[in-house]
């Protein structure tokens, strides 16, 4: 989703995430935050999304505006996604990449899953994920119901949306 320049890019970012979001909860704000080296952050409210009846969603992502060809793009530097129970926070999946993480060795898009106990701490390899994915994910295997009728139509065209600029397969 390019743009004339920076900024730019970030509203054609952060506008249909904010979309996506909204088909699990419209009344949602999300947290951003823009760094001295122009990465931002764009990120749910630290006491998550309700997803479903018992479960809450958490995310954060790191993104940096890079210029190609004369445009402007936001690419994922990080990003943090998780389904926590409502109730204790306690992580039921976790989907994490940070590959320049100053505390973790591992630098490849993985997940956890707590309660697959002897597992716990382990990391798993997925594949780049994205917040949509995650979102659809809840839809279909979770049972939680979209904000609204067409709420997973809503994020199925921003995913497939920014599949169409995005780095990564």
């Amino acid at each position: 989703m390019p743009g004339r320049n920076p900024d730019e890019a970030w509203r054609e970012f952060r506008e249909p995430l904010k979309r996506a979001v909204g088909a699990v909860d419209l009344s949602v704000r999300l947290r951003e935050r823009r760094f001295e080296n122009e990465q931002r952050l764009l990120a749910s409210p630290v006491t998550g999304i309700p997803f479903g009846q018992r479960l809450s969603l958490l995310f954060s992502l790191t993104l940096e505006p890079i210029e190609e060809s004369g445009l402007w793009r936001m690419t994922t530097r990080r990003y943090d996604f998780s389904i926590v129970e409502a109730s204790t926070t306690n992580i039921v999946f976790g989907w994490h990449w940070h590959p320049f993480s100053r505390r973790s060795q591992v630098t490849y898009p993985h997940v956890h899953v707590p309660s697959a106990s002897q597992f716990k701490t382990r990391h798993i390899p997925t594949g780049r994920v994205s917040l949509e994915d995650v979102i659809l994910f809840g839809f279909d295997e979770l049972g939680v119901e979209p904000a609204y009728k067409t709420g997973r139509d809503i994020v199925i065209a921003v995913r497939d949306r920014h599949k169409q600029h995005r780095s990564w397969s």
